[in-house]
């Protein structure tokens, strides 16, 4: 009974990290010898990654932009009238640099930040953090 045991806890673990008879063979279109001679479908994933890296920055500073106004209303009982006041108050340090493309929004009525796109935004220079943050007059 217990090397029945064992022998199906090892199947089990080798299935659950994908070790078995086919497991690590590539599942995509098959190349050509001809296709391969002349460099074929290299596969680099480094630009997905740096993207995933990007995107998770970026979602990281807008976790702390809502948590930062958020410590900011539960201590002084408001929202901040603009994100410039967390800076002069010291809940930031500085605004942080929006997402390419994309500028951050703050609605001072209900305490609410999010990013919006840029109209008309074709790449390049991005403007300075400050500028990047929309709010009332």
């Amino acid at each position: 009974m217990f090397k029945l045991w064992t022998l199906t806890s090892i199947i089990g673990i080798a299935l659950i990290l994908g070790i078995g008879p086919g497991c690590g063979k590539e599942r995509s279109r098959a190349v050509s010898p001809e296709e391969a001679a002349a460099g074929g479908e290299e596969r680099d994933y480094s630009d997905v990654l740096r993207r995933v890296r990007e995107k998770h920055a970026d979602t990281q500073k807008l976790d702390r932009l809502r948590t930062s106004i958020e410590t900011f209303q539960i201590d002084l009982g408001r929202p901040p009238s603009n994100i410039v006041e967390m800076v002069k108050v010291g809940y930031l340090k500085e605004i942080p640099e929006a997402p390419a493309g994309m500028m951050y929004h703050y609605d001072p009525t209900n305490g609410v930040m999010r990013t919006l796109k840029i109209p008309n935004y074709t790449g390049g220079i991005q403007p300075a953090p400050e500028a990047q943050v929309d709010m009332p007059h």
